[in-house]
């Protein structure tokens, strides 16, 4: 299940919402087999799971998150 974690992508087909409940379903299972995810760690995976035309989106998101740990 963790190499599916790793491996996880949205499909260009795919609407985002499905894409999210997929990934909340690989999370949960993973802690379910007592092999829980860090907030972070979830973070990176979901913005490396999504295509091309979301990288803008994924760029402010990760710059967000290194100013807010600078406060």
């Amino acid at each position: 299940m963790t190499r599916r974690l790793h491996e996880f992508k949205m499909d260009a087909e795919t609407a985002m919402a499905k894409h999210l409940d997929a990934f909340d379903e690989l999370v949960v299972g993973l802690q379910t087999l007592g092999e829980p995810v860090d907030e972070a760690r979830q973070l990176v995976v979901l913005l490396s799971s999504l295509p091309a035309e979301y990288e803008l989106i994924s760029s402010i998101s990760e710059n967000q998150i290194r100013v807010g740990d600078l406060a």
